[in-house]
């Protein structure tokens, strides 16, 4: 099958590289030099998967992440992708249908790998989640679910001081984040000539913990006090989605539709201040003295922005949702390669305006720790959600679980904790990714990013630009000072 860079993809109507040159050379595993002409080996996808990939770009459904260098060997990068398709060999597939999901054709089709080579002297420092179009190579999601497109591309811009761009974009049916940096953490160690452990691509006990219909139900019984039913929501996201899809991928590619999260930098140090001022000195009987720097981070956050964008007669009820890795909790290795690898954990918050920082961080872990976030809630959240999914019903599911009443919701997916992954010529600068929802991002030299999701100010029912504004510039200059302790209107 041939593919075209410019077919299904994205090519901004706004770009504004100038671009000299553009090559697009296909990579498949080692030793196969084209695509498999006898009948290739089969990796059915669970129902789970496909939950993943039936929605447009601005859910994440093919995302990218991209990554700043200040030079890049691009004969290692294309040869190392060679070897980690070979351990990985479903990456370089097409999807397929079949009558009751979807499977992948392990027949070597390749990934694309495209090399521009623009006019402009440096790369950029960062690339703005709006510029991803620019950078990135996004195949629309029904191409890629009829097999017309593939399950994985990369672009390579180089700028004329040899500095250049790296972006990778997925399915997310097969890779979800985790799975993502795995599979590149593992590429770039192949770049680098390193040992490396092949991620785990072997599916089976990941079907064994598919609940049956029955203790799916006993899950929703206990996890949303109620048992699933279908209902008419499912049918008008059956009837919907086909029909907008193409208008919305059009609008996502060309017009950048949802890609305006707000960049905001903490230094470790302002960290180390926020963890400090956040861990609690009292604390009840059977509570921890402690909290982590993700917990006091989050209670900061939701202090900050509840300070300065909740109505003046909200009850200060808000809704805090963690997107949790569930390898652990599932007994699976930490390496798995999977769609649906993370199931969002929610936290309810009453009276946040009379909220020390202290207690909503102690409040937040002990919720993450011992309750909401624990290992068996874990498991039993995405069992329910996978036994959903066989049976069609993971958008009532969705609905019970996040359209809570509540004066505000704010979502965090934390990937601070990941490398800058170096793919033989030094880490990377700067990276961003549009996975969403909140985004937090590690930073060259230490602390993080932030790529703060504005439908916290919309779930705020904040409209007003200036305390939009107001807020994000809060966040920096609103940072706590050692010995404080301070509530939010302190």
């Amino acid at each position: 099958m041939a593919w075209n860079v410019l077919h299904g993809c994205s090519q901004g109507l706004r770009g504004p590289l100038d671009v000299l040159e553009q090559k697009v050379e296909i990579i498949r595993p080692d030793g196969q030099a084209a695509a498999c002409t006898e009948e290739p080996e089969i990796v059915k996808l669970r129902a789970g998967d496909r939950m993943f990939g039936m929605m447009p770009l601005p859910f994440a459904t093919y995302p990218a992440i991209a990554m700043r260098y200040s030079s890049v060997d691009v004969s290692k990068l294309k040869r190392s992708l060679g070897k980690a398709l070979t351990a990985v060999p479903m990456m370089a597939g097409r999807l397929r249908s079949t009558e009751d999901g979807y499977e992948v054709v392990l027949n070597g089709e390749g990934v694309p790998f495209s090399i521009v080579q623009s006019s402009e002297k440096v790369a950029p420092d960062f690339v703005e989640e709006f510029r991803l179009p620019d950078f990135a190579i996004y195949c629309r999601p029904p191409a890629v679910r009829a097999g017309r497109e593939p399950l994985m591309t990369v672009k390579l811009t180089l700028f004329q001081d040899g500095s250049g761009i790296l972006a990778f974009c997925r399915s997310h049916m097969l890779l979800d984040g985790s799975s993502a940096w795995t599979f590149l953490s593992f590429w770039a160690s192949l770049a680098r000539g390193d040992t490396a452990t092949a991620p785990c691509t072997s599916r089976e006990k990941m079907e064994e913990l598919i609940p049956d219909e029955s203790r799916t139900q006993e899950l929703a019984q206990k996890e949303i006090g109620k048992q699933l039913t279908n209902s008419w929501f499912m049918g008008l996201v059956g009837i919907l989605v086909p029909v907008l899809a193409p208008v919305v991928d059009t609008l996502f590619l060309h017009t950048r539709l949802g890609l305006n999260r707000h960049r905001v930098y903490f230094s470790e140090e302002e960290l180390a201040v926020i963890k400090d001022e956040a861990t609690p000195t009292e604390v009840q009987p059977g509570q921890d003295k402690w909290v982590t720097t993700q917990e006091a981070f989050c209670a900061y956050l939701l202090m900050t922005l509840g300070k300065h964008i909740l109505p003046a007669d909200a009850k200060g009820v808000v809704q805090m949702m963690f997107l949790l890795d569930v390898r652990k909790a599932l007994g699976l290795p930490a390496n798995q390669l999977m769609g649906g690898g993370l199931t969002f954990t929610s936290v309810l918050i009453s009276d946040l305006k009379l909220r020390t920082l202290p207690e909503l961080a102690s409040q937040l872990h002990e919720c993450l720790s011992k309750h909401e976030g624990s290992l068996e809630a874990q498991k039993a959240r995405w069992q329910l959600l996978n036994g959903a999914c066989e049976k069609k019903m993971e958008h009532t599911l969705m609905q019970e679980i996040h359209n809570k009443t509540v004066d505000m919701k704010l979502a965090v997916n934390n990937s601070s904790k990941r490398p800058l992954l170096d793919f033989g010529s030094g880490p990377a600068e700067s990276v961003v990714s549009d996975a969403g929802p909140s985004l937090l991002v590690p930073a060259k030299g230490g602390g993080l990013f932030l790529y703060l999701d504005p439908n916290v100010f919309s779930s705020a029912k904040c409209s007003s630009k200036e305390k939009r504004s107001q807020a994000l510039e809060a966040l920096r200059a609103d940072l706590p000072q050692r010995g404080t302790k301070r509530k939010v209107h302190g």
